[in-house]
């Protein structure tokens, strides 16, 4: 069983999506096990502490053996990269969530869709094709499969 996570960022509100996937006879069960909006808290790092602690509760099993967070894209497409406001807030929450993985998984890895595609020897677009297969076609859904998908490739590679 794998883990892939998204976030992003609206306004002061950060929105984190978790999908398990697991390989069954036929092929992958899909299923959303994360969805944390803050609803208290103020200050940035309140709201970062609780979604922590949303991950850290879904994660204390041990019952996931990779975990893949979707970043942020590495190229913008027209000019020199620009670090935004929300670009900022969504790197302390890729860090956030990379920290907690880490602690009850080895295998934690950071990766853009550009990277996903690379991992699962195709295309950014093919991945996303292929999770929205199993997740329907919410934006925020299909991230988080790809990143599944990911993880599942990961652990592949490494034999386990």
């Amino acid at each position: 069983m794998v883990l892939g996570l998204v976030c992003r960022v609206s306004g002061r509100n950060p929105l984190v999506i978790g999908v398990r996937l697991e390989r069954e006879a036929n092929g992958f069960k899909a299923s959303r096990v994360l969805e944390h909006r803050p609803i208290r808290h103020d200050d940035w790092a309140g709201k970062l502490t609780l979604v922590a602690g949303e991950l850290e509760t879904l994660l204390r099993d041990g019952a996931y053996r990779a975990v893949v967070v979707r970043t942020l894209e590495d190229r913008t497409p027209m000019g020199a990269p620009r670090l935004t406001d929300a670009s900022r807030k969504r790197l302390h929450l890729e860090g956030v969530l990379l920290e907690v993985s880490r602690r009850h998984t080895d295998v934690v890895q950071a990766v853009n869709g550009a990277g996903l595609g690379q991992l699962l020897g195709s295309s950014k677009a093919v991945v996303e094709a292929q999770a929205a297969e199993l997740v329907g076609t919410r934006e925020e859904l299909v991230d988080a499969a790809a990143a599944a998908l990911g993880a599942l490739a990961l652990l592949e590679a490494d034999g386990t």
